[in-house]
Protein backbone atom coordinates (compact mmCIF):
# COMPACT_ATOMS: atom_id res chain seq x y z
CA UNK A 1 0.00 0.00 0.00
CA UNK A 2 1.08 3.54 -0.70
CA UNK A 3 1.88 5.62 2.36
CA UNK A 4 2.33 9.27 3.15
CA UNK A 5 6.03 8.90 2.34
CA UNK A 6 5.15 9.42 -1.33
CA UNK A 7 6.81 12.70 -2.26
CA UNK A 8 5.03 15.26 -4.41
CA UNK A 9 7.64 17.55 -5.86
CA UNK A 10 6.23 20.96 -6.69
CA UNK A 11 8.70 21.23 -9.58
CA UNK A 12 6.95 18.23 -11.13
CA UNK A 13 3.62 20.08 -11.24
CA UNK A 14 4.46 22.75 -13.80
CA UNK A 15 1.93 21.86 -16.50
CA UNK A 16 -1.74 21.00 -16.60
CA UNK A 17 -0.85 17.60 -18.08
CA UNK A 18 1.43 16.79 -15.14
CA UNK A 19 -1.19 17.93 -12.63
CA UNK A 20 -3.87 15.89 -14.41
CA UNK A 21 -1.59 12.84 -14.31
CA UNK A 22 -1.00 13.25 -10.59
CA UNK A 23 -4.74 13.71 -9.97
CA UNK A 24 -5.48 10.59 -12.00
CA UNK A 25 -2.87 8.58 -10.09
CA UNK A 26 -4.18 9.65 -6.67
CA UNK A 27 -7.79 9.12 -7.72
CA UNK A 28 -7.04 5.59 -8.90
CA UNK A 29 -5.10 4.80 -5.74
CA UNK A 30 -8.01 5.96 -3.55
CA UNK A 31 -10.66 4.14 -5.56
CA UNK A 32 -8.56 0.97 -5.73
CA UNK A 33 -8.04 1.02 -1.96
CA UNK A 34 -4.29 1.59 -2.27
CA UNK A 35 -4.38 5.00 -0.58
CA UNK A 36 -6.47 6.14 2.36
CA UNK A 37 -8.87 8.96 1.34
CA UNK A 38 -8.26 10.67 4.71
CA UNK A 39 -4.56 10.84 3.84
CA UNK A 40 -5.42 12.49 0.52
CA UNK A 41 -7.72 14.96 2.31
CA UNK A 42 -4.81 15.96 4.56
CA UNK A 43 -2.51 16.39 1.57
CA UNK A 44 -5.12 18.50 -0.26
CA UNK A 45 -5.66 20.71 2.79
CA UNK A 46 -1.92 21.24 3.14
CA UNK A 47 -1.59 22.15 -0.55
CA UNK A 48 -4.56 24.55 -0.29
CA UNK A 49 -3.02 26.27 2.75
CA UNK A 50 0.39 26.40 1.07
CA UNK A 51 -1.10 27.95 -2.09
CA UNK A 52 -3.33 30.41 -0.25
CA UNK A 53 -0.53 31.65 1.99
CA UNK A 54 1.97 32.12 -0.83
CA UNK A 55 -0.57 33.73 -3.20
CA UNK A 56 -1.64 36.23 -0.53
CA UNK A 57 1.94 37.15 0.42
CA UNK A 58 2.47 40.67 -0.91
CA UNK A 59 6.26 40.29 -0.95
CA UNK A 60 5.95 37.19 -3.18
CA UNK A 61 3.50 39.03 -5.45
CA UNK A 62 5.83 42.04 -5.68
CA UNK A 63 8.84 39.81 -6.41
CA UNK A 64 6.88 38.02 -9.16
CA UNK A 65 5.77 41.31 -10.72
CA UNK A 66 9.35 42.63 -10.53
CA UNK A 67 10.60 39.50 -12.30
CA UNK A 68 7.96 39.89 -15.02
CA UNK A 69 9.03 43.51 -15.54
CA UNK A 70 12.39 42.20 -16.73
CA UNK A 71 10.62 40.99 -19.88
CA UNK A 72 9.45 43.70 -22.30
CA UNK A 73 6.72 41.52 -23.78
CA UNK A 74 3.17 41.64 -22.43
CA UNK A 75 3.00 37.82 -22.45
CA UNK A 76 5.79 35.31 -21.91
CA UNK A 77 6.16 31.56 -21.57
CA UNK A 78 8.25 30.44 -18.62
CA UNK A 79 8.79 26.75 -17.80
CA UNK A 80 5.81 25.92 -20.00
CA UNK A 81 3.43 28.32 -18.24
CA UNK A 82 1.93 31.42 -19.85
CA UNK A 83 2.33 34.70 -17.97
CA UNK A 84 0.41 37.78 -19.10
CA UNK A 85 0.89 41.23 -17.61
CA UNK A 86 -2.54 42.81 -17.14
CA UNK A 87 -4.83 44.70 -14.82
CA UNK A 88 -6.38 42.03 -12.62
CA UNK A 89 -8.66 44.16 -10.48
CA UNK A 90 -10.39 47.53 -10.74
CA UNK A 91 -12.11 49.12 -7.77
CA UNK A 92 -14.25 52.26 -7.87
CA UNK A 93 -14.64 54.42 -4.75
CA UNK A 94 -17.92 56.32 -5.00
CA UNK A 95 -17.58 58.10 -1.65
CA UNK A 96 -16.00 61.15 -3.30
CA UNK A 97 -18.70 61.52 -5.98
CA UNK A 98 -20.94 63.70 -3.80
CA UNK A 99 -24.03 62.30 -5.56
CA UNK A 100 -27.24 62.48 -3.47
CA UNK A 101 -29.08 60.20 -5.96
CA UNK A 102 -26.42 57.51 -5.50
CA UNK A 103 -26.66 57.74 -1.69
CA UNK A 104 -30.46 57.46 -1.91
CA UNK A 105 -30.23 54.37 -4.17
CA UNK A 106 -27.64 52.77 -1.88
CA UNK A 107 -29.93 53.25 1.15
CA UNK A 108 -32.87 51.77 -0.78
CA UNK A 109 -30.74 48.80 -1.82
CA UNK A 110 -29.60 48.23 1.79
CA UNK A 111 -33.20 48.38 3.04
CA UNK A 112 -34.41 46.03 0.28
CA UNK A 113 -31.61 43.57 1.11
CA UNK A 114 -32.53 43.65 4.81
CA UNK A 115 -36.24 43.13 4.00
CA UNK A 116 -35.38 40.26 1.65
CA UNK A 117 -33.31 38.51 4.35
CA UNK A 118 -36.14 38.91 6.89
CA UNK A 119 -38.69 37.49 4.47
CA UNK A 120 -36.44 34.56 3.61
CA UNK A 121 -35.92 33.83 7.32
CA UNK A 122 -39.73 33.96 7.82
CA UNK A 123 -40.31 31.53 4.94
CA UNK A 124 -37.66 29.15 6.31
CA UNK A 125 -39.66 28.94 9.56
CA UNK A 126 -42.97 27.94 7.94
CA UNK A 127 -44.43 24.53 8.79
CA UNK A 128 -44.11 21.79 6.15
CA UNK A 129 -47.83 21.91 5.38
CA UNK A 130 -47.59 25.64 4.68
CA UNK A 131 -49.51 28.65 5.92
CA UNK A 132 -52.71 29.91 4.35
CA UNK A 133 -52.79 33.67 3.95
CA UNK A 134 -54.25 36.33 1.68
CA UNK A 135 -53.14 39.32 -0.31
CA UNK A 136 -54.60 42.44 1.33
CA UNK A 137 -54.57 44.35 -1.97
CA UNK A 138 -56.30 41.74 -4.14
CA UNK A 139 -58.08 39.59 -1.54
CA UNK A 140 -56.55 36.49 -3.15
CA UNK A 141 -56.07 33.55 -0.76
CA UNK A 142 -52.96 31.44 -1.20
CA UNK A 143 -50.76 29.05 0.74
CA UNK A 144 -47.20 30.00 1.56
CA UNK A 145 -44.87 27.02 1.53
CA UNK A 146 -41.41 26.76 3.09
CA UNK A 147 -38.47 26.81 0.67
CA UNK A 148 -37.02 23.54 -0.54
CA UNK A 149 -34.01 22.69 1.57
CA UNK A 150 -31.06 20.81 0.14
CA UNK A 151 -28.09 19.76 2.22
CA UNK A 152 -24.93 18.04 1.21
CA UNK A 153 -22.83 15.97 3.57
CA UNK A 154 -19.18 16.87 3.56
CA UNK A 155 -16.23 17.29 5.87
CA UNK A 156 -13.65 19.81 6.91
CA UNK A 157 -9.96 19.29 7.51
CA UNK A 158 -7.86 21.34 9.90
CA UNK A 159 -4.13 20.81 9.97
CA UNK A 160 -2.61 20.54 13.42
CA UNK A 161 0.96 21.13 14.47
CA UNK A 162 3.49 18.44 13.62
CA UNK A 163 2.94 15.61 16.07
CA UNK A 164 5.65 13.76 17.94
CA UNK A 165 3.29 11.54 19.89
CA UNK A 166 1.26 8.63 18.59
CA UNK A 167 -2.02 9.61 16.93
CA UNK A 168 -5.25 9.32 18.95
CA UNK A 169 -6.64 6.58 16.75
CA UNK A 170 -5.09 3.28 15.81
CA UNK A 171 -3.95 3.82 12.23
CA UNK A 172 -2.95 0.28 11.45
CA UNK A 173 -5.90 0.12 9.09
CA UNK A 174 -4.82 3.39 7.53
CA UNK A 175 -1.66 2.39 5.68
CA UNK A 176 0.46 2.36 8.86
CA UNK A 177 0.78 6.15 8.98
CA UNK A 178 3.56 7.14 11.35
CA UNK A 179 4.58 10.50 12.71
CA UNK A 180 8.18 11.47 13.06
CA UNK A 181 10.33 14.38 14.19
CA UNK A 182 11.13 15.11 10.56
CA UNK A 183 10.23 18.50 9.14
CA UNK A 184 6.80 18.16 7.48
CA UNK A 185 8.13 20.18 4.57
CA UNK A 186 5.19 22.63 4.35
Amino acid sequence: MTGMDDIIRLQDMTSSDKVSGLVSRYRSQVLDGERNPLEVAIILKALEDFTKKLRSDLMIKDATLAELQKYPEKAIVFMGADFTKKVVRTVYDYTRCNDPMLRKLERKAEMAEAELKLRQKFLQGLPKEGLETFDADTGEVYTLLPPAKQQEEGFSVSLGAARKAKPRYDTTDFNDVEYSDADPGL
